[in-house]
């Protein structure tokens, strides 16, 4: 039997003994949700639970506020709730809750799969991604994919930092396109004077992408992009069908989050 209940089997170590294992529990299937997400089959698998306790200890944590539905697809996923039972947690509540949203409609749209990254101090951390309901692309799993500097919302976020960090942000270009520094500054001024960052066939080929900054505040705090197969969408046609909705969606989630505290932001 999976899980079997032996609270008072004499054959427990005494250290044991006063351990609750309804709590044990329920602290190894929020381990796993950051793992597998909050899939019931899943859990169970990783756990070991059995699939019933596995429901009844998802609905407690999500009626007592630890797991919220996210609004993209209705999965499970965990609150800032779990964030105050420890410091120095740094998921960002907006990132799952606001953009979310957005990028899922800006998806309806477009068709085209979207992304939403934030800066991570290497790279950019895809937070938020539609590539999973998309039939226009292979790739299905992009939620905490690291896409470099060179990306397109690599490139769309260090062309927007504040001057104070350009210098760390050209360095982090120059790596990662493997451009000199003066070839990397050069770029950016042009991806920040038009207003977006478009790039073509650098991580896979047909593949491009064109992103552009979100702001909160003036200060830069993420991209959104949207990623196209240049056989179906000609590279020469991307921006004009594409530019304007992915401003507009980076326009709508900058209002919604502007009454944020810029701590919660940047968090």
């Amino acid at each position: 039997m999976v899980d079997q209940e032996e609270d008072d089997h004499p054959s427990q170590d005494r250290a044991e003994r006063g351990v609750n294992r309804a709590l044990v529990r329920g602290l190894r299937v929020l381990r796993a949700i950051g793992d597998e997400g909050a899939d019931p089959a899943a859990l169970a698998t990783q756990t070991g639970i059995e699939r019933t306790t596995i429901y009844r200890i998802l609905h407690t944590l999500e009626t007592e506020g630890y797991l919220a539905r996210r609004p993209s697809d209705h999965r499970l996923i965990l609150t800032r709730e779990v964030q105050r039972l420890a410091d120095g947690f740094t998921e960002a509540h907006w990132v799952t809750q606001l953009g979310a949203v957005e990028v899922g409609a800006l998806h309806r749209k477009v068709s085209w799969p979207t992304n939403l990254a934030t800066f991570d101090g290497e790279g950019m951390l895809v937070r938020e991604s539609t590539h999973r309901f998309s039939s226009l692309m292979t790739h299905r799993s992009m939620v905490g994919a690291r896409m470099s500097m060179a990306s397109s919302m690599g490139l769309a976020f260090a062309a927007h930092m504040v001057e104070a960090s350009c210098e760390a942000m050209i360095g982090l270009v120059a790596r990662d396109a493997g451009t000199s520094l003066a070839e990397a500054a050069t770029r950016l001024r042009v991806i920040r004077e038009q207003g977006f960052a478009l790039v073509s066939e650098t991580i896979e080929p047909n593949i491009a992408a064109i992103a552009v900054p979100v702001f909160h505040q003036d200060v830069v705090v993420a991209a959104i992009n949207i990623v196209v197969d240049i056989r179906l969408l000609p590279l020469a046609s991307m921006v004009e069908a594409l530019r304007d909705p992915l401003l507009r969606a980076a326009r709508n989630l900058e209002g919604k989050i502007a009454a944020i505290p810029v701590d919660s932001i940047l968090a």
